[in-house]
């Protein structure tokens, strides 16, 4: 299905394609790392890594078996600006939410939906576990969003989630930007079709002509980035975009293509694994393939 304008979904289909964008990046992508092998899954699940939400407990939100998995979930994926170039980030001293998004599965497994964040939404952070595990930050009233994984990381941000929507949340992931180059590289790209011309000064896209254009490494990081070069230059106009390139991802780690080519898959399960970190519960196998399922 190609995409709207300047790479966004209509808006009845938007929430049901990034429902299952986000739950099957990390549970299919994760999961399919079975079809390489015992020893490369032992591999890449050894080079992921993990944070302990609080309150969570691990035994209670494993399932029983693969297939088993009982009701429904929610998850919160978050994308983070940290810098992982070895040659620094001029102008970048912290890591920040480039992205917050919150899936729910419904308890019949029948439907999802999800919702995006603005990284300039006023919230209350609440007292939050230092990641050295000594002590808490100090609340705080009004803060925007995108700050809470400077106090306290992963779990910060699912801890400020849950006082806003007053939801339990037992599983959560991040990615960073570099996570982005290498999952699209090792897809070999992935579709955008925009109607006009996208050229942003700040994030550097410069898409010249209407149609569509294949997006990888660095260029498609600059698609998710950019706002200036669409609509009316609002995250929330950014948040449609990043929204279709999650759709348009997971049709293209859906089709045959990828998922009947074992080396392209290793690739692909190798570059998630090792540019994530996920809740505790998120790294045994038995769950992400029950989500999967």
């Amino acid at each position: 299905m190609p995409l709207a304008r300047h790479g966004r979904l209509p808006r009845s289909n938007r929430f049901a394609f990034i429902a299952k964008s986000v739950g099957m990046l990390l549970a299919v992508v994760v999961a399919s790392s079975v079809s390489v092998g015992a020893v490369a899954l032992t591999q890449i699940n050894g080079s992921v890594e993990t944070v302990t939400l609080p309150g969570e407990t691990n035994a209670a939100a494993l399932p029983p078996g693969v297939g088993a998995f009982d009701g429904g979930f929610n998850m919160l994926i978050v994308g983070s600006d940290e810098c992982v170039d070895t040659g620094g980030c001029p102008g970048r001293t912290e890591k920040l939410n480039d992205f917050t998004m919150l899936l729910h599965v419904a308890t019949d497994h029948e439907s999802a939906v999800a919702v995006s964040f603005p990284r300039d939404l006023i919230v209350r952070i609440p007292a939050c576990p230092r990641e050295d595990g000594k002590g808490n930050y100090a609340a705080m009233s009004a803060q925007q969003i995108n700050v809470t994984l400077v106090y306290g990381g992963l779990a910060c941000t699912v801890v400020t989630v849950r006082a806003l929507t007053g939801l339990s949340i037992p599983y959560a992931g991040i990615m960073t930007f570099n996570g982005v180059r290498e999952i699209s590289t090792a897809l070999g790209g992935v579709p955008v079709c925009i109607d006009a011309p996208i050229k942003d000064k700040y994030s550097g896209l410069d898409l010249p002509t209407a149609g569509t254009h294949i997006v990888q490494g660095e260029q498609a990081l600059q698609f998710l980035r950019t706002r200036h070069g669409i609509g009316d230059a609002s995250d929330t106009g950014r948040i449609g975009s990043q929204q279709a390139f999650l759709a348009s991802m997971m049709r293209k780690i859906k089709g045959s293509d990828t998922l009947t080519n074992l080396p392209k898959l290793y690739k692909l399960v190798t570059a998630a694994s090792q540019n994530m970190k996920v809740s505790d519960n998120l790294k045994n196998i038995t769950t992400l393939t029950s989500m999967a399922l």
